[in-house]
């Protein structure tokens, strides 16, 4: 009986740990215009303080994402999750989705990481 397992499929992603952090989130004098991740509606509220039951940080310190792929509602994105980047075939950005820090560290390698074969020197 053939055993089958999927081809690893890279993913363009982005460790998010505050404002500004996604690409293409419009930062203009370390001022965030929210482009890809805007502030949770609790920054500078005093309800910010609450700690999300996720994470345990802060309310406050967490983004709210806009353009998720496949999701009509805003999802909220806690300090260290990751964006994965969803791209056309013309590389242009669909949207994004968010991925847990624990699945990218189960599943994922980082390539950038690893180290360059050298080719091997004639003799």
């Amino acid at each position: 009986m053939p055993v089958f397992i999927p081809k690893p499929e890279p993913i363009e992603v982005y460790q998010w740990f505050k404002n500004g952090d996604a690409p293409g989130d419009g930062v203009i004098n370390n001022i965030n215009s929210g482009g890809v991740v805007a502030r949770h509606p609790t920054y500078g509220h005093f309800t910010g303080g609450q700690l999300c039951p996720t994470c345990n940080k802060q309310i406050a310190d967490h983004g709210v994402i806009k353009k998720l792929v496949g999701v009509d509602k805003e999802r909220v994105i806690c300090p260290g999750d990751w964006l994965r980047v969803h791209r056309d075939g013309k590389k242009r950005i669909e949207g994004y989705s968010i991925v847990k820090n624990t699945v990218i560290l189960e599943r994922y390698v980082d390539i950038t990481t690893l180290p360059i074969p050298q080719p091997e020197k004639k003799k």
